[in-house]
């Protein structure tokens, strides 16, 4: 497993000095909004963001503020739906910490200047709109099935496709296969058959066997970014172990599903990252990453 630093040797100690922010906003449907010629890309005017992950199908959440947009840019952010992308990280790198659809956008006049406010979701649009219409009268592979819905969400696929040659030789519908109605809970329903689940992240669908989490490991100790001491939350469940609440300088490294190498004066060991918090201001006050994590 590859180690994901991203960090120089010195550490994060100092980097809440250094830190840097690029929102893109394009109209609805483009892609890749950080293509799209009509995008509006913003990166010296001050953004605020709360970002909030789970594990779940729902869709993640994104608050994001920008103060002193022009007039002009105001107005070709009014579209329901307008594309999302939210990039931060540190002089020497940014990744993606946001990727969705406006759900809202507002702006108001506050004081000298005016403040756009942004609410968007991860995938929110094919969560609850996306529709899956499809009929076999004869034997189809369980994989294929499944890509078939996978595909009508619009989300990136490709973890869900290395799954599909394991699907297909344990799974299939021998006496044919319909679906008609939303794609998100019937991709679930077909997932679970399997002992998988699913997650969109950042616009891609994320697909991993039950209690199990992606590849990559980002480190976290006083010299990556740790603040403070881990401690437990109360748990879920009851008769559940609770989930480790770390907080660390942001970092775009970390995702849902990945490895936490941790090293404390208190706790070491390798946890798995459940839920993720990123909460930023260009200007003053927070950069952080906060995560609630569990045993790897």
């Amino acid at each position: 497993m590859a180690l994901s630093h991203g960090i120089s040797e010195a550490g994060l100690g100092e980097r809440l000095f250094d830190r840097r922010c690029r929102l893109v906003v394009a109209p609805p449907l483009s892609g890749y909004a950080g293509t799209d010629p009509r995008a509006i890309v913003i990166e010296n005017l001050r953004v605020t963001f709360r970002i909030k992950k789970t594990r779940t199908p729902k869709p993640n959440a994104a608050t994001i503020t920008v103060n002193g947009l022009s007039d002009d840019s105001r107005a070709l952010m009014q579209s329901k739906g307008a594309r999302v992308i939210l990039q931060a990280g540190y002089d020497d790198a940014m990744g993606t910490v946001f990727f969705g659809d406006s759900e809202r956008i507002d702006h108001k006049h506050d004081g000298p200047e005016w403040v756009t406010k942004i609410e968007a979701k991860d995938a929110g649009r094919a969560y609850l709109n996306a529709r899956v219409a499809e009929t076999f009268a004869g034997s189809i592979p369980g994989g294929t099935a499944m890509l078939r819905v996978a595909q009508s969400l619009g989300l990136g696929i490709k973890a869900l496709e290395a799954h599909v040659p394991t699907i297909n030789a344990s799974k299939s519908h021998a006496n044919g296969w319909t679906a008609h109605g939303r794609a998100a809970p019937e991709l679930t329903r077909l997932l679970k058959a399997v002992g998988l689940e699913w997650s969109a992240q950042d616009g891609d669908l994320i697909v991993w066997r039950k209690g199990e989490g992606l590849p990559d490991v980002v480190v976290l100790d006083e010299d990556h970014g740790l603040l403070g001491a881990p401690e437990y939350g109360t748990s879920e469940k009851k008769g559940k172990e609770p989930l480790l609440k770390l907080r660390s300088l942001l970092r775009y490294q970390l995702r849902i599903g990945s490895k936490v190498a941790l090293k404390s004066r208190t706790i070491s060991g390798t946890f798995m990252v459940e839920h993720l918090e990123h909460t930023g201001d260009t200007a003053a006050g927070p950069w952080f990453s906060d995560l609630e994590v569990k045993p790897a």
